[in-house]
């Protein structure tokens, strides 16, 4: 029973430790402590302690991380969607211990020295288990109703050194090689705790003539030298992947152009339940770009672009005349085109349909560009199985009146000789909206968001982390414009080049670079976590077959 209580402080311990390695708290080394402690809590455990270690450790995550659900929605929401990622976890940690379990009584080899058959496990049994995590969070991206691509390793480190490798690796590879880096010393412990029959009794040593040792080389005096050699081998190669990540090659990309951009904050009352009259986002949104403009020194150069954010615009500002009238005005007094976020019918008006959009209007009232958000939000902006999950929460369905339906309009549209890439709120956090982009053609990305249901939780730093990855992995400049923030222009390097703070009416600008070309990751990111997502496929056919040989 001890043990159990142990291995469940251990999973919560690195729950609480990973969620506070995230943007908020940010402290991003938190992360490599937090996947150890994973590691260690279900080691050598069997399957019903496994899943109940899942539970705990996957819960002291989701819960605190997606906590900014309860600010409007209350607790349902909130416990439903930590719930079944938990489930996630759950079943990985099952899956964890079946397969290293029987991986390590495999590569128990006594033909092999215990320096390195030790040492051989441990890079084995780490190696398996971030490509494990790396299954878990790709299947958690795609399933189901499209999947939630929110709690992703690599996220911890998107303000950290190790950023910059999300533009070889990719980011699903990212997180497993940042994985194997946490996991592997504390596997090399474990294994070596297993195999501590074999090892040889420490020798007693002399102690100095003055009796004055310090408590680390103490500790060294009191530990056999054949555990000494693979926990300092574990170290030395963890301390080199890490080193590696630095040292890694960026890309080498064409800057063909820039092209400035002025994107708008408006602090809008866009909320669900915000107590507002209709046009009042609309309007905040205008006065915020026309006093910019306004104060604009005549010298100074003028935008090419200007970008309001997802639901900017409001409800079917193509069809309302007045407001594209307005848009069409301000576009002619700034000289720029005008991206818009607003909310279009569906295909049959009336139907209870729609499109969460983005659209530009020229100064010749022309809408030359659209795009329909590809990725609608499962539970708010439309509702899968209605009438089954209405049984549980009839007032929170019936929140859920449109539906939201899946954009099949290209992502990437010409504006002033730059090829941009649409992305719409929670579009920009899945890979495959990176991939379409790029197929695409996308020269930099803009995101439209709108963060105003959440408050000034960590919401939006959450999801500017995820973007922040998805731009450093394509190699291109991205503008991510929120309501109420947090709104960046972001370079190709993920540094900041204009950001406003939260809660605060503005107008930030910048000289977007404007680039061709492609990143490693681009390029064979994809190949990369094919490789580590087969690992663990891999080793699990090759017990299998032992398995079957040995019968």
């Amino acid at each position: 029973m001890f043990a159990v209580l142990w291995r469940g402080l251990l999973a919560v311990t690195g729950g609480v430790l990973l969620d506070l390695s995230r943007p908020g708290s940010g402290i991003w080394p938190l992360a490599f402590v937090a996947v150890g402690c994973y590691f260690a809590a279900i080691y050598g455990s069997g399957k019903r302690v496994a899943a109940l270690v899942g539970a705990l450790g996957g819960a002291a995550f989701w819960l605190p991380h997606l906590h900014w659900l309860t600010l409007y929605l209350g607790a349902v929401p909130w416990l439903a969607l930590a719930g079944f990622m938990t489930l996630w976890f759950t079943v990985f940690n099952v899956l964890v211990t079946v397969l290293l379990t029987s991986l390590a009584r495999l590569l128990c080899l006594p033909q092999l020295p215990v320096v390195v058959r030790s040492l051989v496990q441990s890079v084995a049994l780490a190696a398996v288990y971030a490509g494990l995590w790396l299954l878990r969070e790709l299947g958690e991206s795609s399933w189901p109703y499209g999947g939630f691509a929110w709690g992703r390793f690599a996220a911890s480190f998107a303000d950290s050194p190790f950023a910059g490798a999300v533009s070889f690796w990719g980011v699903a590879a990212t997180g497993a090689v940042l994985v194997f880096a946490g996991v592997l010393p504390v596997a090399t412990f474990a294994v070596l705790r297993h195999a501590s029959r074999e090892l040889p009794p420490s020798q007693p040593r002399t102690v100095s003539p003055t009796g004055m040792r310090f408590a680390a080389v103490a500790w060294l005096d009191s530990v056999p030298a054949a555990r000494l050699r693979p926990i300092l081998g574990a170290a030395l190669l963890t301390v080199t992947v890490l080193a590696a990540q630095l040292l890694l090659p960026q890309p080498v990309l064409t800057q063909r152009d820039n092209i400035r951009i002025a994107a708008v904050q408006g602090n809008a009352k866009a909320g669900i339940f915000d107590d507002r009259e209709n046009g009042d986002v609309f309007r905040a949104h205008f006065d915020a770009t026309t006093a910019f403009l306004e104060g604009l020194d005549p010298a100074a150069p003028r935008p090419e672009l200007i970008v309001w954010p997802e639901n900017g615009a409001e409800f079917n500002v193509t069809g309302s005349p007045r407001r594209m009238r307005e848009l069409q005005q301000l576009a002619a007094f700034s000289g720029a085109d005008i991206m818009v976020g607003t909310i279009l019918p569906g295909q049959n008006p009336g139907d209870g349909t729609a499109f969460n959009a983005a659209v530009t209007v020229t100064a010749a009232g022309e809408v030359t560009a659209r795009y329909d958000k590809y990725n609608p939000v499962p539970f708010g902006e439309f509702m899968p199985n209605r009438e089954f999950f209405r049984m549980f929460a009839p007032e929170l369905v019936d929140l859920v009146q449109l539906e939201y339906l899946p954009g099949e309009r290209p992502s990437v549209h010409t504006l002033r000789q730059a090829a941009i890439g649409h992305a719409i709120c929670f579009d920009i956090t899945f890979d495959r909206q990176t991939t379409a982009m790029l197929d695409g053609g996308a020269e930099l990305f803009v995101a439209l968001t709108n963060n105003a249901d959440f408050g000034r939780t960590d919401e939006s730093l959450q999801q500017l982390a995820l973007t922040k990855l998805q731009a450093l992995s394509a190699g291109r400049a991205l503008v991510n414009i929120s309501t109420v923030g947090q709104s960046q222009i972001l370079a190709p390097d993920g540094s900041s080049l204009a950001s406003i703070a939260a809660f605060t009416p503005g107008v930030i600008t910048a000289d977007v670079p404007v680039l061709t070309g492609e990143t490693i990751a681009t390029k064979y990111g994809a190949w990369f976590a094919l490789l580590w997502g087969l690992l663990p496929a891999a080793t699990a056919a090759v017990i299998f077959s032992v398995r079957i040989a040995r019968i």
